[in-house]
């Protein structure tokens, strides 16, 4: 009787493996050269992070420029997003401390798409002016949560921020920020996406319906109706709060004294009611939104030396 041969075992097809990074978009005005900062808060999540594969979403003529001027764009992008935006008329009041404003072009209607122009499977969505100091959003990845963000936030002094960044009016809904976004490919936070773009599409109406105030598309609000819309026009749980449970932040008006280290960072903390009290604040491996960019710009060259 013959011997039946080995017959080969059967091997599972290898699974997908998930892939995760952080995402920001930079589009350069003659004010702001968004690209160089994002270029400092790439490297800094590359320092701090374990998921550091970062992605650039821009249009050609700040790819451009970065190509040609800023030879560490290779080293703190992983991947680069190129595509033609139209610059929607979009004016934003802009401080650099409480001494001097100026006005900019501020693009940013197209953030709804980041679940097509993302790479990833799981993301990390951050502004450019949020310099990451510690590895705490790490946690996020290895979370089961589809969607998270910060809906409460901090000043340098510990104070809560103006009454219309917590909710949209006095007696209106909560405010998510856009500042800081985790999600996941899945059709939960897609549909999150797809609302926020509807909501853009017809902005005046959901102005008039909520009643915020201002007359600049801001993300902020927008996200923070779509969330309202998803949860059934009620009061949102549905989405989850990212690590550290709120958002650090600097105000337009305060500034930055020192960079001793991308985690070691002193501040001036602004009094809003009388200048000559200003503070000054060290923040020691935690991250801010720093929305002083012009403070950022001027001690770039420091801050850059200490992420490379």
């Amino acid at each position: 009787m013959k011997k039946k041969k080995n017959s080969p075992k059967k091997t599972q097809k290898n699974k997908k493996e998930i892939t995760s990074g952080v995402c920001m978009f930079a589009y350069n005005n003659d004010q702001i050269n968004y690209v160089k900062l994002a270029v400092l808060c790439a490297l800094s999540v590359k320092k701090h992070m374990k998921n550091n594969t970062t992605c650039l979403i821009t249009d050609p003529g700040t790819d451009a420029y970065m190509k040609e001027s800023m030879p560490l764009h290779e080293k703190a992008f992983d991947h680069i997003v190129v595509t033609p935006i139209e610059k929607i008329p979009n004016t934003r009041v802009n401080h650099d401390s409480p001494y001097y404003t100026f006005n900019s072009q501020f693009t940013n209607h197209n953030k709804d798409q980041i679940f097509q122009f993302s790479p990833y499977d799981k993301t990390l969505l951050i502004d450019i002016d949020f310099m990451v100091a510690n590895n705490l959003l790490d946690q996020i990845f290895d979370s089961n949560v589809e969607l998270a963000m910060y809906s409460d936030a901090k000043n340098l002094r510990n104070d809560n921020p103006h009454p219309n960044e917590i909710r949209l009016h006095r007696g209106g809904i909560n405010m998510w920020w856009s500042t800081v976004i985790y999600f996941e490919k899945t059709p939960y936070a897609k549909l999150l996406f797809d609302i926020w773009g509807h909501v853009k599409d017809n902005w005046d109406f959901y102005k008039f319906r909520y009643n915020f105030p201002g007359h600049m598309f801001r993300t902020d609000y927008a996200v923070s109706i779509a969330i309202h819309i998803m949860n059934g026009m009620f009061e949102n749980n549905m989405i989850s709060t990212l690590p550290g449970t709120f958002m650090r932040f600097q105000d337009q008006k305060d500034d930055i004294l020192h960079v001793h280290n991308s985690n070691d960072i002193i501040y001036l903390a602004n009094d809003q009611k009388e200048n000559w009290k200003d503070l000054p604040v060290r923040m020691l491996d935690e991250n801010v939104h720093v929305m002083n960019k012009r403070s950022i710009e001027r001690h770039y060259d420091k801050w850059m030396e200490c992420v490379t």
